[in-house]
């Protein structure tokens, strides 16, 4: 079975910057890396190809130094460890690049990524199925297990009762796992080298998304998505926080989309206009979707937890890193111009605008991660966006608020 996959945490390992005073504010002097997203799942079965687009601002990449891979991450009692045992060239099967913005490329898993796991894997199914249902232990064996991990087959996975499925064979494979670590070195303008880590995860789980029977146990991870993103223009000048969906909120707002891939009908437009008595917000896809009528709908993944003896359905959290680049020139301090809010929960953050009129031109990216604490080798999904726009200010701004 092959596929395409993996998960993310993007991490600078060594670079030859130094960071701005806000993590979030690109400058264009320093390389800095944005997301890795492994697609279309945060997460790989042995003998996947994963395919990883990387994404970088700043100053200009020129040259992408090395691709290293390790497959063999130590994990602590945490899930979380910085050792690892091998490092290896990453044997490349397709490439593009999309420089100095992004590099694109695809690998394969090793086929026996998860070979010293699968005795501990067996001992344990073995014991608690024999303890549950011998009769069904009795019509198995471990090779049939070993070659319906790789090879599932829906007739076979159909006949396995809920107790199995559920109780032993879904616990058993959470802890089947292993992280991996995708290691880029990128070579910017300025001679700035940066080396960057994308963290995965190799399980089994994605060979058993068409079983119907057990994928409900057990689930792959998929990517959050950003299908929309847009400005809210607020009135009043002061205000701080803002929820359109908020029952208690009794002012008015104006909305335009950046870009849309959902609702045809929102206003797209990449200019902002700046007046007096405004505040505004930069707002993106929550992955919870309100429907006529006010139900709401989500595109979240979601997970069936025990609550106080009943099962309850979870929704994955999604996170939100917002970061920006002022693309004028101006005297003023950097935090007097463009500024967004970095990180948070919310998927609508505040957008203080410049005070330098001359300043009109910016770009933003999006970076999207979800965090569910159910599972103890759940891989991380990712998503990027990256959008540009212009800032045109009315003469009432200029006259009270901004250089011109």
């Amino acid at each position: 079975m092959k596929k395409i996959v993996l998960s993310i945490l993007f991490t600078t390992l060594a670079a030859c910057i130094n960071f701005p005073t806000r993590f979030e504010r690109i400058e264009n002097n320093e390389l800095r890396p944005i997301t890795a997203v492994f697609s279309p799942y945060p997460e790989a079965a042995p003998g996947d190809t994963i395919s990883v687009n990387v994404h970088f601002a700043g100053n200009p990449v020129v040259a992408i130094d090395s691709l290293l891979v390790s497959f063999s991450v130590l994990d602590n009692v945490y899930g979380i460890n910085d050792t690892f045992t091998t490092i290896e060239p990453v044997t490349v099967l397709d490439s593009s690049m999309a420089l100095p913005e992004s590099i694109s490329i695809s690998f394969t898993i090793p086929d026996d990524a998860l070979d010293d796991l699968i005795e501990p894997f067996l001992a344990t199914a073995d014991s608690a199925i024999e303890s549950i249902d011998p009769a069904f232990a009795a019509l198995i064996s471990p090779d049939i297990i070993i070659d319906q991990l790789n090879n599932p087959d829906t007739a076979f996975w159909s006949s396995i009762p809920d107790s199995i499925a559920d109780g032993v064979l879904a616990p058993a494979l959470e802890y089947t796992a292993k992280r991996g670590y995708f290691f880029v070195t990128a070579r910017s303008q300025n001679g700035t080298v940066l080396k960057s880590r994308a963290e995965f995860v190799i399980r089994f789980n994605s060979n058993f998304e068409n079983i119907p029977t057990v994928s409900r146990a057990i689930q792959v991870n998929n990517n959050p998505q950003i299908n929309w993103i847009g400005v809210y223009k607020v009135a009043g000048d002061d205000v701080f926080s803002f929820d359109p969906l908020d029952p208690n909120f009794r002012g008015t707002y104006e909305f335009f989309c950046f870009f849309n891939r959902i609702d045809s009908t929102c206003p797209i437009d990449s200019v902002i206009t700046i007046d007096t008595g405004y505040s505004y917000f930069f707002a993106a896809d929550s992955g919870i979707l309100v429907l006529p009528g006010g139900s709401r709908d989500t595109t979240r993944d979601s997970y069936v937890q025990q609550v106080r003896g009943s099962d309850t359905v979870v929704l994955e959290e999604y996170f939100y890193q917002w970061f920006y680049e002022n693309m004028d020139e101006s005297a003023l301090p950097l935090d007097s111009l463009f500024v967004l809010e970095r990180f948070g929960q919310n998927s609508i953050t505040r957008m203080y605008p410049p005070l330098d009129a001359r300043m009109n031109h910016f770009r933003v990216w999006l970076a999207v991660y979800d965090e569910y604490f159910g599972e103890f080798f759940r891989p991380r999904g990712m998503a990027h966006a990256r959008i540009e726009g212009v800032l045109e200010f009315t003469q009432a701004y200029k006259d009270n608020t901004a250089l011109q």
